[in-house]
């Protein structure tokens, strides 16, 4: 999927073969292909009457992922399985949904991804920080079902978990060091970041937009960007693919 590309809404026109190749490739982004979450996301809201322009886009995936067939995720033996999150959103997203905005999430084990998330939001955030913010939220709690798991298993070590955010705002947010008159009216829910730094579950990192890693998963990307997100969550080693 192109760089700042907008899709049209959906037509009252079903297609089995476009329905089929999204069911597949839906699968893949789900539980070995990341990468494509994004793109997948996107495909599936006209599952039952894709445009022209949806075929277009799902061709062209089908060239990506033939050209990176070979590419999977890697996990070395060894590698202490310390609990790392990245966070993002995409704020106001694309016109025809509302301007809502989109929230992307990974969660690595080991330095490798085990956890991946891309939807978008259900209320229309009224700024980028807000945006970040509900991101965050929504990352947390998948940090904090994911710690207590480790608890259960034994592989917790005490500590907090970074999360890593590219927003500063919403990390100031989160760790209440100022109150922002626009950010009254955030719902109760959301502040369950704030809840986490308080009590040490999380800690909260900067990171640099083009290092955060769910970045990919709020927007298309180009290509270079793309594999090299993708080939740092997933420890893939770089090929030569297909446009």
């Amino acid at each position: 999927m192109q760089a700042n590309c907008d899709l049209p809404q959906r037509e009252d026109r079903p297609d089995s073969e476009y329905t089929g190749f999204v069911g597949s490739v839906l699968y893949l982004a789900l539980w070995t292909r990341p990468d494509i979450l994004n793109t997948v996301r996107h495909l599936t809201r006209a599952f039952a009457g894709p445009t022209e322009a949806h075929k277009a886009v799902a061709k062209q995936l089908a060239r990506y992922l033939h050209g990176t067939q070979n590419n999977q995720i890697t996990y070395k033996a060894g590698d202490p399985m310390t609990l790392e999150v990245y966070s993002d959103s995409d704020y106001a997203g694309k016109q025809n949904n509302g301007r809502r905005s989109t929230s992307g999430m990974v969660v690595m084990a080991g330095g490798t991804y085990i956890s991946a998330r891309s939807h978008t939001q259900t209320i229309v955030a009224q700024s980028t920080a807000e945006a970040e913010y509900i991101a965050l939220a929504e990352a947390i709690k998948e940090t904090l079902w994911l710690r207590q798991l480790y608890e259960e298993l034994e592989l917790d070590d005490g500590g907090p978990v970074k999360v890593r955010v590219d927003n500063t705002t919403a990390i100031q947010i989160a760790e209440a060091v100022c109150q922002f008159e626009k950010t009254k009216h955030i719902a109760v829910r959301y502040h369950l970041a704030r809840h986490a730094v308080t009590h040490n579950q999380i800690q909260l990192v900067y990171v640099n937009t083009k290092d955060n890693l769910a970045d990919k998963h709020t927007k298309a990307l180009d290509k270079t960007t793309l594999l090299r997100l993708a080939s740092i969550q997933s420890g893939w080693q770089l090929k030569r693919t297909s446009d």
